[in-house]
């Protein structure tokens, strides 16, 4: 039950982080008009600092606003929040755009989350089998081992038997021929 609960969450999770990254790809350029708007309300926010050049000034920022996103255009001239807040007199091309670019920059940062977040979801079932080929391969690794561990143990089985049998030996003669008269009794077609 907790996998069929956990596979609805994560189809939730990667529906909405789809439509979220649709939202962020589909994002609509401010325009001419509102290029020129955007630029009207930030030029009359700053009365007492005309440019040197009004005309060529307000052509460029107005172009360089028509060319940015409609929410970050109007973030820059937002009186709560915007650039206005922050510089004192009218802003040079370079601050503006720089503002500009900071604010794209998160919009950036955000649908990278987005694409990691939608590969994490949609891809991640657990870990995937290797191909049947390094599966038997692994396979055959495995037996190999556990054969020449085997193999290894009878030896060592093996070596501790004789030492045994020596150590007999050693110490009482008489027991160890006792035993392969008994041994050679039990053994049919051996001489008594």
């Amino acid at each position: 039950m907790s996998n069929a609960i956990d596979l609805s969450r994560r189809q939730q999770l990667l529906a909405k982080a789809k439509r979220d990254l649709h939202a962020l790809e589909n994002v609509q350029l401010a325009g001419e008009v509102e290029g020129v708007k955007a630029m009207r309300i930030l030029i009359g926010s700053y009365p007492q600092t005309p440019p040197a050049d009004p005309e060529m000034y307000m052509r460029q920022v107005s172009t360089l606003l028509a060319h940015a996103p409609l929410d970050v255009v109007h973030a820059l001239v937002d009186p709560r929040s915007g650039i206005l807040t922050q510089i004192a007199f009218l802003p040079s091309i370079a601050e503006i755009h720089a503002w500009l670019d900071v604010h794209q920059r998160g919009t950036m940062m955000r649908r990278r989350q987005l694409c990691s977040q939608i590969e994490t979801l949609a891809y991640d079932d657990g870990p995937t089998p290797p191909p049947a080929h390094v599966r038997e391969k692994q396979i055959a690794e495995a037996r190999e081992l556990l054969g020449k561990r085997r193999d290894e143990r009878k030896a060592e089985l093996d070596a501790k038997m004789d030492a045994r049998f020596r150590k007999t030996q050693r110490h009482s003669p008489e027991l160890s021929m006792q035993a392969l008269k008994n041994l050679d009794k039990m053994v049919p077609g051996s001489k008594d």
